[in-house]
């Protein structure tokens, strides 16, 4: 046997649950978990790697790790944790869900809502608008669809640079348009820096804006833009461009939007 020779090199430490000795948090984390007490109680410890392995959406399989540590933020695992903080219960909850609704507009206002839709599987997007007047009633709506695969807030964009092109060729003021998309909304409040196609569309409907007439956007909930995405969705089914002065059969069921007498 050799004999072990002294040396200059200090000392430093090795992790040997890892091949290369370092630590890593997965390492520390797998370590942790067979010597968990806690995870021998429940049973689950060895079960983990088969949630990992689902088929699922990835919040799904955090939601089912989360329920096998008892992490989720019940009332028992708040309480059991010596959170002083009122648990409500879900039934005295009161929401105000009226900005889910659509609104009339102010008298002597139209409102006008905008949507886009993509087709993947055949590579085309849908664009809509539709025009309703102070008291609700629909007045007109216009669709169309193209080939391409742009990104979603591109077609937002342009389904609001469509909108406002068809409105001024109808020479209509005082209207209000709404979509559903956020960024949008905020690129006509902000200056736009931006020389992606994104900040092109924007730009041309910020220029039709400024040209117009007390012309407005502003942005709303889903909820309140079902006409308008449902005549999105359909597009690719009419000819593109199409204008209807009648409610269009995929409309019908939509123009409610959950509609609220309150003006926007």
């Amino acid at each position: 046997m050799e004999e072990l020779r002294e040396t200059n090199n200090p000392d430093f430490w090795v992790w040997h649950y890892s091949k290369s000795g370092k630590y890593t948090v997965k390492s520390g984390y797998w370590v942790g978990l067979e010597n968990s007490s806690l995870s021998e109680e429940n049973g689950v410890a060895r079960e983990w790697g088969k949630i990992w392995n689902l088929q699922v959406p990835p919040k799904v399989k955090h939601f089912l790790w989360r329920a096998t540590r008892n992490c989720l933020p019940v009332r028992a695992s708040l309480q059991r944790k010596g959170k002083k903080k009122k648990v409500v219960h879900p039934n005295s909850i009161s929401v105000d869900t009226s900005c889910k609704r659509w609104h009339k507009p102010p008298a002597s206002f139209l409102k006008c809502n905008t949507d886009a839709a993509l087709f993947t599987s055949s590579n085309r997007f849908g664009l809509s608008g539709v025009l309703r007047d102070e008291n609700g009633e629909f007045i007109a709506c216009r669709m169309q669809h193209n080939a391409g695969n742009p990104a979603v807030k591109e077609c937002e964009a342009l389904a609001l640079l469509q909108a406002i092109t068809w409105i001024k060729e109808m020479e209509l003021a005082n209207v209000i348009f709404e979509l559903d998309a956020k960024n949008v909304v905020d690129a006509i409040k902000n200056p736009i820096d931006d020389d992606t196609k994104f900040g092109s569309i924007a730009r041309q409907f910020k220029s039709l804006l400024n040209q117009g007439v007390l012309l407005s956007v502003q942005f709303v909930y889903r909820q309140a833009n079902a006409a308008a995405h449902a005549l999105a969705r359909a597009a690719h089914l009419y000819a593109s461009p199409s204008t209807y002065f009648e409610i269009p059969h995929c409309l019908i069921e939509h123009l409610d939007d959950g509609c609220s007498s309150l003006h926007a």
